[in-house]
């Protein structure tokens, strides 16, 4: 996972990714569980709040 800002410009579909959107973490669009699922986002959201964090490796 890559942390990323908007900083110009406008979204175009491609490949990868469809569309885009901002949410929030209780109100989740569905998944695609094969790709992201709520349990990743909640660990990337822990990560990016913290102030030291360790990576978890499988």
């Amino acid at each position: 996972h890559v942390l990323c800002r908007v900083i110009s410009g406008e979204f175009r579909e491609n490949d990868e990714t469809t569309e885009r959107g901002y949410f929030r973490l209780d109100n989740l669009p569905e998944l695609n569980e094969k790709k992201t699922n709520e349990q990743e986002i909640k660990l990337c959201l822990k990560a990016f709040r913290s102030e030291q964090w360790n990576p978890v490796i499988d």
